[in-house]
């Protein structure tokens, strides 16, 4: 059977290389090239939908050392795959308008056909290492897109700032990956599986302590807090919004802030078993930044800031509902 989830996010990939080459030539057709790509994205995602009705599909081949890269996709996965290629796809389409007399429009579409390449790569990635570096992907893309009015400085400013901000949450990241991939060294198979992690996270939890695991969520939940613009690291967004409004939009509606709520969401087990101050902070944080930003939000006059805030806002309430459940979810 084909397996039709790795061309989800191969599908935009496409799109970036023929939007940059045909668009250097035929510029008023790169919109067009870049949305039937991302539509393709779409199609695929709906087919491997019924795929996975059947059960999960995790389809990996080795790497190096013991690692693994791969696709897995679940309930969780392909619903957030539809969701970001969807939604992807009606920013292209309006953009194709909105673009329509800048010079500069195949690089745009470009750009925001990798945007959306990494996004979903993310979402489907089989191994903690690949999501990282998709994570990676779209972080540099979210530079580029908000700076992409580059002679304006304020564009160029809101740009260094949100990719310096972020930085910080990858740290985090790391230093979360690296402590849990020594504590499973001697694990047969990957030990950065997402399957795996998802599956054995009781069992890892008994062999490594709680306490560690805990320290090892907390680390990810950093990671989160500064893709998803979780307080103290919700500063790059509001200005974020110096970038042409699609990019807003690319970023705000499901893309990149909705990136560090996903990852809380797929490593859920992990934070279920772990220590209960893991699942405490995620609490604490989402629900501070729900206010938090709601209140910012009341008192600014720009109606872009004003998205911005709500955005922040939701993202907090978005993470208060992954602590709510106290089960684990059976097939993601």
């Amino acid at each position: 059977m084909f397996v039709y989830g790795w061309m989800i996010f191969i599908a935009p990939l496409l799109g970036f290389v023929f939007s940059l080459v045909i668009g250097k030539f035929y510029r008023k057709w790169s919109g067009a090239v870049a949305s039937f790509f991302i539509f393709l994205a779409l199609v695929f995602a709906i087919l491997s939908y019924f795929q996975v009705l059947k059960g999960p599909i995790y389809n990996s081949y080795h790497w190096f050392y013991n690692i693994d890269y791969g696709i897995y996709i679940d309930n969780l996965a392909i619903t957030m795959a539809i969701m970001v290629s969807f939604v992807s796809l009606m920013i292209h389409l309006f953009a194709i308008y909105y673009m329509k007399d800048d010079p500069n429009k195949h690089v745009y579409f470009a750009e925001t056909s990798l945007f959306t390449a990494g996004m979903l790569g993310l979402v489907i990635s089989s191994n903690l290492v690949l999501l990282f570096l998709f994570w990676e992907l779209v972080g540099l893309c979210s530079y580029l897109l908000i700076g992409f009015w580059f002679f304006k400085p304020n564009a160029t400013a809101a740009a260094k700032k949100a990719f310096i901000v972020t930085r910080v949450g990858d740290l985090s990241f790391i230093i979360g990956m690296s402590i849990l991939y020594y504590s499973l060294v001697n694990v047969t198979g990957d030990p950065l599986s997402i399957p795996y992690l998802i599956s054995h996270a009781s069992l890892i939890a008994s062999q490594i302590g709680k306490v560690r695991l805990g320290i090892i969520a907390i680390f990810i939940l950093g990671a989160a807090i500064g893709k998803s613009a979780q307080f103290p690291l919700h500063v790059w967004i509001p200005d974020a919004m110096e970038g042409p409004t699609t990019v807003s939009a690319l970023i705000h509606a499901a893309t990149m802030v909705t990136a560090g709520v996903y990852l809380v969401a797929r490593l859920y087990q992990v934070f279920l078993y772990a220590a209960p101050f893991a699942m405490y902070a995620v609490a604490i944080i989402g629900s501070f930044t729900a206010l938090y930003a709601g209140i910012l939000g009341l008192v600014v006059n720009d109606v872009k800031r004003i998205l911005a805030y709500s955005t922040i806002s939701q993202l907090g309430y978005r993470l208060i509902y992954c602590t709510l459940c106290r089960h684990p979810w059976p097939g993601g």
